[in-house]
């Protein structure tokens, strides 16, 4: 079998990405899922520290915030911790993510993905 590829100029290329994002933007505020919110968060911020998109399995979600939390100031990367932490005993069924904790991640996803005064706009 032969793969074909097609070079996109740059400007459909960057309307791309905006779609893309503007579409992972919109899912994240309105999942509930705590498991599916910090994979879409991980998307997000993977996307704006290197300027490419990312889909991983769930399994792979902590190692790929591994990589994006070293550029996060240490605040910020204690609280993704934390979450996520919240979020694995959540998927494993030892207790629920309430409501106010996934209004927490989803606001520190925005605040790392916009920068904390944009977020606050």
């Amino acid at each position: 079998a032969v793969v074909s590829t097609q070079s996109t100029g740059k400007k459909k290329e960057r309307n791309l990405v905006f779609a893309k994002k503007q579409s992972l933007l919109e899912s994240l505020k309105t999942e509930e899922k705590a498991g599916e919110i910090l994979s879409i968060g991980s998307s997000l911020i993977f996307l704006k520290q290197h300027s490419a998109f990312l889909h991983v399995p769930g399994r792979c979600i902590s190692a790929v915030l591994k990589i994006v939390s070293e550029d996060l100031p240490q605040e910020e990367k204690d609280m993704l911790d934390a979450l996520q932490g919240e979020v694995v005993t959540d998927l494993r069924g030892d207790g629920e993510m309430g409501e106010e904790r996934k209004t927490a991640l989803r606001g520190l996803v925005t605040d790392i993905v916009f920068g904390k005064k944009e977020a606050e706009q």
